[in-house]
């Protein structure tokens, strides 16, 4: 474990200085991210810690927003704040060690000491982390909120010794961490349900206690749950909608629907109208 911390902190430092060096204003405007995500993620951060406003705009009127939902803007707008964008990347360095400290845990766990080494080491010399901690996106966070959900909810619910399960209550931070990976992207929303179908095939295959595990799958499902229940709960007070957000769109148009349109524009034959 300690080997892939030095890596992945070792690297992170590395790339600390070579960034400061050939591009420092980098490290301290995030208006200069690459991707302009990034910057409405930041606005969203800045405007709720600065103005009590959760909104992208830059100036006054704050309107509300629920295109991207919150942790995210709220953790690197707060670190944006602080110490401006050299914070957001330092926020990520961090989540990523927390990652990798969890994968290494969760492969002992199940494995042994050795593969909780190589599993940690993996994450380390991963060039994609060390790409993703230098911008103010939310890959990193993700990651990080979902693996502790896993580190608390899997030994309750799948543990090594079936004689001497992990106590249930580590259930409620294990459903809450990715309730929080749920709220930071959208693309966790269906995680705890593929869970609890796995939870539940081996409930029934190996006769367990049929009400025990139901208490379990309860309390797991309402904990993982219960932020996005709240968060869809204030885009409907908000905005009329009981919805969770308004990137479902955004897909639609331009990831679903884009690749049915160029198909349609490139077809011999076919005429399209411009409107």
């Amino acid at each position: 474990m300690k080997y892939a911390l030095s890596l992945l902190l070792a690297f992170g430092l590395t790339l600390f200085i070579w960034i400061g060096s050939v591009n420092r204003e980098y490290l301290s405007d995030y208006k200069l991210a690459p991707n302009p995500d990034a910057i409405t993620y930041l606005d969203l951060g800045q405007n709720v810690w600065l103005h009590g406003e959760y909104s992208r705009r830059p100036a006054p009127p704050y309107t509300p927003d629920f295109k991207w939902t919150p942790v995210f803007p709220v953790l690197s707008g707060g670190a944006n704040c602080l110490f401006g964008a050299v914070g957001v990347f330092a926020l990520n360095i961090l989540l990523s060690a927390l990652s990798c400290l969890i994968l290494y845990r969760l492969a002992e766990y199940y494995v042994n000491a050795k593969a909780g080494t190589i599993a940690s080491c993996l994450f380390a010399l991963d060039t994609l982390i060390w790409s993703l901690n230098f911008q103010a996106m939310s890959d990193i966070a993700f990651v990080t909120f979902v693996l502790v959900g896993l580190y608390f909810t899997l030994p309750t619910l799948f543990p090594k010794d079936k004689t001497a399960p992990p106590a249930f209550w580590r259930l409620i931070p294990g459903g809450i961490g990715l309730s929080a990976a749920i709220l930071t992207r959208p693309t966790g929303l269906y995680l705890p349900i593929v869970i609890l179908l796995c939870y539940a095939i081996k409930t029934l295959f190996s006769k367990a206690n049929l009400i025990r595990s139901s208490a379990y799958a309860l309390i797991f499902f309402v904990c993982s749950y219960s932020l996005a229940g709240l968060w869809m709960f204030r885009n409907y007070q908000t905005f009329g909608i009981f919805t969770f957000s308004g990137n479902e769109n955004i897909v639609m148009v331009y990831y679903t629907g884009g690749g049915a349109w160029q198909r349609i524009r490139s077809s011999p034959g076919r005429c399209v109208s411009k409107r």
